[in-house]
């Protein structure tokens, strides 16, 4: 209903300028970018409540699918038959969603049209749990997709209907103009998923922060569509149950080649860190974490974060770079080689180069440009002490390094010991 309200201000305010443009003859540009400002504030500041099971719930979609589900939430009515719809017109998708011009069509079929690797908003597809009725259901989404004469039209699931519209509890505000700026699907789903955590501690402990909450590796990655379960039956069959055995999703990930980022690495790199930076920038939540290890090698088992308010108005200062633990050092370095290094081997490397992984990145392409070296450790060891550049690599021999010098088994037994 607030869309409804805010898409007849939207054609107030081009009525009123094109006739504006014809009476005075204003230059062009100036008065577009005038319209675009008043049009813009129109959407400051508004909110919609989305239901927690949905935000909990695990499936992969794209970033467009989730934006235009948040504005459909807003424009969802229900019809004669029982069935709930949203109308949504394609000029007011176009400002709402950034796009000024160009073909928003294009947009709608790319969503629509099944692609390899990538999930329409048709195959979008969640399991989610119903803790009031105790139940746990698999579901499509979206049923209809329909895009005629400017106006897109989504028809949902009526099985999730009662989690769309009509919300007395159990829900989330979250922030549509926040939302839309968003450039990343991690970002987007981790905003809900940690507003929600934020706003449930807040109400219950009466705090105003800083909150804490911890989620599993696997359940995480599930939550923010890295691991999709509907592509794999076993997967799906094991979310299904009461305490799924998230060890044995995460195998079957691997197994089946769904797992994009099993090496947490990766995961920190493309998920956690893109997602941390923008939520900083872009929106109420300022976010923290840090990897949860447990056993020999400090293998990650979850992500722990610290959540802080931040005032709308309030400027943000800038946000320092997380430091990496030696465990992600290390495992960055046997990332970068091509040869089988151990750990141990790693962290002799990362030693030499003071932790520096730009001085350790430049010695292994020196290496790379010196031919087949048999002691590539103490190859690197002695290029990173000795400051070797490329005028200085026609003298490199693999002779004389020092890698005698370093009790690999006692650097293991400190890096497990950590």
């Amino acid at each position: 209903m607030v869309l409804h309200k805010l898409f007849d201000a939207h054609i107030i305010v081009n009525a009123k300028y094109d006739k504006i443009g014809m009476k005075c003859g204003v230059n062009k540009r100036k008065l577009e970018q005038e319209k675009n400002t008043e049009s813009a504030n129109m959407l400051k500041n508004v909110t919609y409540k989305k239901s927690n099971t949905l935000i909990t719930a695990k499936g992969k979609s794209t970033l467009l699918g989730q934006k235009l589900f948040a504005i459909g939430i807003l424009m969802a009515k229900e019809l004669d038959d029982g069935s709930l719809e949203a109308v949504i017109p394609g000029t007011f998708l176009r400002k709402a969603l950034g796009r000024s011009n160009g073909s928003f069509y294009d947009q709608i079929v790319a969503l629509v049209e099944p692609q390899k690797n990538k999930a329409s908003l048709l195959d979008w597809r969640i399991i989610y749990k119903d803790r009031d009725e105790q139940k746990i259901e698999a579901s499509n989404v979206i049923t209809d997709v329909t895009f005629h004469d400017g106006r897109l039209t989504l028809r949902y699931n009526s099985k999730i209907k009662k989690y769309i519209t009509g919300l007395k509890s159990n829900y989330t505000v979250l922030n549509l103009t926040e939302s839309l700026t968003f450039t990343s699907i991690y970002t987007y789903r981790l905003y809900e998923v940690l507003k929600s955590e934020m706003d449930y501690q807040r109400a219950v402990n009466h705090s105003e922060g800083p909150y804490e909450v911890t989620y599993g590796l696997t359940d995480l990655k599930l939550m923010l569509g890295i691991i999709d379960p509907q592509e794999n039956a076993d997967i799906a069959k094991a979310l299904k149950k009461e305490s799924p055995d998230y060890d044995k999703i995460e195998k079957k990930a691997e197994e089946s080649g769904l797992n994009k980022m099993s090496n947490y690495t990766d995961f920190r790199r493309y998920a956690l860190e893109r997602g941390r930076k923008e939520l900083n920038k872009k929106s109420s939540i300022h976010v923290e974490y840090e990897p949860v290890r447990m056993g020999r090698g400090g293998k990650v088992v979850s992500v722990r974060f610290t959540l802080t308010r931040v005032g709308r108005d309030k400027p943000k200062e800038p946000v320092a770079e997380p430091k990496k633990d030696i465990f992600e050092l290390v495992d960055e370095v046997q990332q970068l080689f091509t040869e089988k290094i151990t750990a141990s081997e790693a962290k002799a490397i990362l030693e030499a180069a003071e932790m520096d992984m730009k001085s350790v990145r430049y010695a292994y392409n020196l290496s790379r440009k010196s031919g087949h070296i048999e002691n590539i450790v103490g190859w690197m060891i002695s290029a990173i002490k000795n400051g070797y550049t490329d005028s200085a690599e026609g003298s490199i021999n693999d002779a004389g390094f020092e890698q005698n010098s370093y009790d690999f088994e006692d650097l293991e037994r400190e890096l497990n010991a950590n």
